[in-house]
């Protein structure tokens, strides 16, 4: 009986694709997603300090004599400077420069580039690879939350990327038109 009803519906994967392209596309709301929590990464702590051996600066008004003084972790703003700088090393400044690719998604959602390309998904997939290896192999005692979200931001952007260049929207939305673009101006 079920071998009749799956021949009478047609090919699975057809009709799979069929259902997911109904609706409103449903990768927005996840590069949307990765887009806050890329913002919230920069302001959370990050890195335990010092980074890479170095001292932090003292605060003003405190004693410079004891390095112990303020934070214990890195915002992620302060170590993406330090890694865009050299400090850490060429992956580090690699690494730093890689956050680039976060902001130009935005191009792209409002219309000035196209989603379609496999380039810039297999780029954000291999950033978000590096970005996890380079930082957890050689520090992961030293990381704290805003790493993680900042991780997470990629993997939410390369993810709605790759679903944008498959079609992929939500099944339960309301009736939309039969194509929806990746290069939409509006997010919703």
């Amino acid at each position: 009986m079920f071998a009749a009803a799956s021949r009478a519906m047609g090919d699975s994967r057809s009709l799979s694709r069929e259902f997911a392209r109904a609706g409103r596309p449903r990768w927005k709301w996840l590069l949307v997603a990765g887009w806050v929590l890329f913002a919230a990464s920069f302001m959370m702590p990050t890195f335990k300090r010092p980074f890479l051996l170095r001292l932090p600066p003292p605060f003003p008004g405190t004693d410079s004599s004891n390095p112990g003084t303020g934070s214990e972790y890195l915002p992620g703003w302060e170590v993406f400077v330090e890694a865009l700088s050299g400090q850490v090393g060429p992956l580090g400044t690699v690494s730093a420069l890689s956050n680039l690719l976060i902001p130009v998604t935005a191009f792209a959602v409002l219309g000035r580039w196209t989603m379609k390309a496999r380039w810039p998904v297999r780029l954000m997939a291999g950033a978000t690879g590096m970005n996890i290896c380079v930082w957890m192999s050689f520090f992961l005692a030293d990381l704290h939350v805003g790493y993680y979200l900042w991780v997470a931001s990629f993997a939410c952007v390369t993810v709605a990327w790759w679903l944008c260049n498959r079609g992929w929207s939500s099944a339960n939305a309301v009736k939309v038109a039969a194509s929806v673009s990746c290069h939409t101006s509006h997010v919703g």
